[in-house]
């Protein structure tokens, strides 16, 4: 099991294995340690429409995220393990920037590098995993990379009903709930 070691930009370090970082309830746990994901980078207000767009250092990471968008988180989890700086820009997505409507496809998370949007979470995880090679989190087994793909894949596809009913209010739980289960368990 490859052990890597994790420091994030407001300086909490740690060793763990990319197997063993998880999220659970806006915190991040490192070998039983728990790093709350409202300090600082994520602790930053969310931009809304009329905001500039902020200046970024174009050879460091930036993250345009929403604080409680698994998928944002994804891509946060992956820079942590990895050990590589950044920045985040979080975005308000209801009243979405007008810069940020016009060089993305509206979703977060997205990873501003050297200028370039690169949108999707999946896909922006994989390009930050392949910044630092010396620590990749897929095999080089291409058959293994393929299954743990899957793996994640398969898991992608429970997070917006799980998240649904983690949302739903009153007579909604119970309507979410269900439909919830009938897509989780076709």
């Amino acid at each position: 099991k490859a052990v890597v070691s994790t420091q994030s930009t407001w300086g909490h370090s740690n060793q763990c294995s990319s197997l063993q970082l998880t999220t659970m309830s806006s915190v991040v746990w490192q070998y039983g340690t728990k790093v709350k994901m409202s300090a600082t980078p994520w602790d930053t207000p969310h931009l809304a429409a009329g905001a500039p767009e902020p200046q970024a250092d174009p050879d460091k990471v930036t993250v345009l995220n929403m604080r409680f968008c698994p998928f944002a988180t994804r891509t946060i989890l992956v820079l942590l393990t990895k050990n590589i700086p950044f920045d985040v820009v979080n975005i308000n997505l209801k009243k979405k920037p007008d810069w940020f409507l016009e060089k993305t496809d509206g979703t977060v998370s997205v990873v501003k590098y050297k200028g370039k949007y690169v949108l999707e979470s999946l896909v922006n995880s994989d390009f930050v995993d392949e910044l630092d090679p010396s620590t990749a989190l897929h095999s080089k087994d291409p058959l293994e990379k393929a299954m743990g793909r899957l793996l994640v894949e398969k898991a992608s596809k429970m997070i917006r009903p799980f998240y649904g009913i983690m949302m739903a209010k009153g007579d909604e739980t119970r309507k979410s709930k269900k439909s919830a289960r009938r897509y989780l368990l076709k």
